[in-house]
Formats: C-alpha cells, structure tokens, sequence
C-alpha cells in the first residue's frame, strides 16, 4: 500500500517524461550596485522623462522672471554740419548716444501670478524626479540583492542535486540485488524531483530578476538584439 502511495505521489509530482530537453538558459552575470545606481541615473527612461520634465519647468520659471525685468533698448543718432561759419568754414559731427528704458508697470499682478503658478510647478517637478529616482534606485537595490541570493542559492540546490542523483543511482543498483525496496527509491526520486523543481523556479526567479535589472538601469541593447531577432 505504501508503494502504490509513493507511485501515486510520483505520478503526480513528475507527470510526463520529457526526455532529450535541455534546461533553460540561465544568467550567470553578477553587478555591482554603484555602478548600477550610475547607469540608472543617466539611462533609466523613466527617470529622463521626469528630468526633462524637472527641465522644461525651470525654463519656464526663467521665462516668467523674465517678464519682470525692464526692458533697454540702445538708441543712437549721428548729424554733420558742413561749413560751419563760427568754425571757420569746417565740418562738425554730432553723435549722440541714449538708453531707452521701460518698466512693466501694468499687468504686474498677472505677471507675478504666473511666476507663482511656474515655481509651483517646477518645485513640483523636483519632487517628482526625486521620488522616481528613490524608487528605482530602492527596487534595483533590492532585485539585485535577490538576484545574487538566488545565485548562490542555486550552487547550494546544485550540491543537493548531484548527492541525490548518486543516492538514487545507488538505490537502484541496491533494488536490482534485493538490497532495498522499491519505496525507499521512489522516496529518494520524489527528493530529487522536488530540488529539480526548485531548481527551475530559482532559474526563473534569476531570469526575470536580471532582464529587470537591465530595464531598471536603462540598458536597452537585449532588447534591441531580441527584437531585432524577432523582427528577421
């Protein structure tokens, strides 16, 4: 009874044979969070709207103090007098240079209401920039932590993996010679199984945390390269 409940469990748990399949692809690059932190700031494209955004309120900002300023103007005149009596019969040349200054003196109110509606927006557009930039550094912060982990937690499942496979390997020469029963092998291949599977979830966890890694710090050539693939 308890063998057909281990063969039940089996059954369950693995499913259908695929034989011949390779595994999965899987990354094996390790990053430095400085440096990730760099990238991200100069690449994420989140991150360069928000600073665009920052940018265009503070030239707005500059445009409405600049109403405010006056206005000079350079204005300048040149006059000859030919055969001037009282000279002696010479020329005299007349130059004359003056600065033509206005003030806004009307419309200031309107004009002080649009500097506050400019400043509000651009200090608005700060916060906005240093919040995003908070969050993408805190999330690259902590997938990279998760990505590193799950690393060295796939070496760890890998040592498993090998101690299991030569147990079962035993277990089944053991079985052949009437050493062992049946239960205790497909007991043993449950355990192998059940690390193969988290073995495969852990591959998946590092795949996903590494493409976000690379969307998190702006990097864009995997993605062109795929498309590109794709796109042939």
């Amino acid at each position: 009874k308890a063998v057909h409940q281990a063969e039940a469990v089996y059954d369950a748990l693995i499913g259908d044979r695929h034989d011949g399949l390779d595994d999965p692809p899987w990354p094996t690059a390790t990053f430095n969070i400085q440096q990730e932190y760099t990238k991200a700031d100069k690449q994420n494209a989140g991150l360069q709207k928000l600073f665009n955004v920052q940018k265009s309120a503070r030239a707005d900002l500059a445009r409405s103090k600049g109403t405010l300023l006056p206005k000079a103007k350079l204005v300048g005149s040149f006059k000859r007098q030919e055969d001037v009596l009282y000279l002696g019969n010479k020329d005299v040349d007349t130059t004359q240079y003056y600065v033509d200054v206005s003030l806004p003196l009307f419309q200031k109110g309107q004009r002080f209401v649009r500097i506050g509606k400019a400043h509000h927006q651009f200090e608005l557009s700060k916060k906005e920039y240093e919040f995003g930039k908070e969050t993408v550094l805190k999330d690259l912060k902590s997938t990279i932590q998760t990505y590193h982990s799950n690393h060295e937690l796939v070496g760890s499942y890998w040592e498993l993996q090998q101690m299991a496979s030569k147990k079962l390997k035993r277990l089944k020469e053991q079985l052949q010679l009437g050493a062992t029963d049946k239960l205790a092998l497909l007991t043993t291949q449950q355990e192998l199984n059940a690390i193969n599977a988290r073995v495969l979830a852990l591959r998946k966890d590092l795949i996903l945390d590494y493409y976000k890694i690379r969307l998190l710090n702006g990097s864009t050539d995997w993605y062109e390269t795929n498309n590109g693939q794709k796109n042939r």
